[in-house]
C-alpha cells in the first residue's frame, strides 16, 4: 500500500519521522518528496506520479500546510482522482480503493472539504499513541 504524505516543508522534521516510522516500523510504502524527487527531476511530474500510484493520502495539517500552494496542488490533484475512483467504484459495486486521512500535527482551522472527515492527532507530545491510531485501523486494513 503506497501512502503519499502531503505537508509543508516547515513541518519536514516531523514528517520525516512519520514517513520513516511508516516504512521501517510498519512496512508501509510512504512516498516522501525528499526520497522520491532527485536533482534534475520535474517536480510536478514526480508529484503526479506519486499521487496517482498511492492508495492513501495522508494530509499533515498545520497552519503552514493549510496555506501552502504545493499542498493545495497535491490536495486538488488527489481529490480529483479520488472522485473519479469513487464514481468507478460505484459503477462496479465495490468500495473505493483510495482514501484521505487528515493528520492534525499543529492546531489550525481544517479546510472546509475536510470538516466531515475524522482526523488523527499526532504531535510531539502524543506521537506514539497518535501513530498507533493512524496505522492500526487506517493503513493496515
Amino acid at each position: 500500500m503506497k501512502t503519499f504524505i502531503s505537508h509543508s516543508s516547515i513541518d519536514k522534521p516531523f514528517v520525516e519521522r512519520l514517513a520513516t516510522d511508516l516504512r521501517t516500523g510498519e512496512g508501509i510504502d510512504a512516498w516522501l518528496d525528499k526520497w522520491e524527487i532527485l536533482p534534475g527531476d520535474s517536480i510536478p511530474a514526480k508529484l503526479e506520479e506519486g499521487l496517482s500510484s498511492a492508495s492513501v493520502f495522508v494530509l499533515v495539517l498545520s497552519p503552514q500546510s493549510v496555506d501552502s500552494q504545493w499542498v493545495s496542488y497535491e490536495r486538488q490533484t488527489w481529490l480529483t482522482e479520488q472522485i473519479e475512483e469513487e464514481v468507478r467504484a460505484k459503477q462496479e459495486s465495490r468500495i473505493p480503493n483510495r482514501r484521505l486521512i487528515p493528520v492534525l500535527y499543529k492546531d489550525c482551522e481544517k479546510p472546509p472539504f475536510l470538516k466531515h472527515l475524522l482526523h488523527v492527532s499526532i504531535n510531539d507530545q502524543n506521537y506514539e499513541a497518535g501513530f498507533l491510531e493512524l496505522v492500526r485501523p487506517h493503513l493496515k486494513g
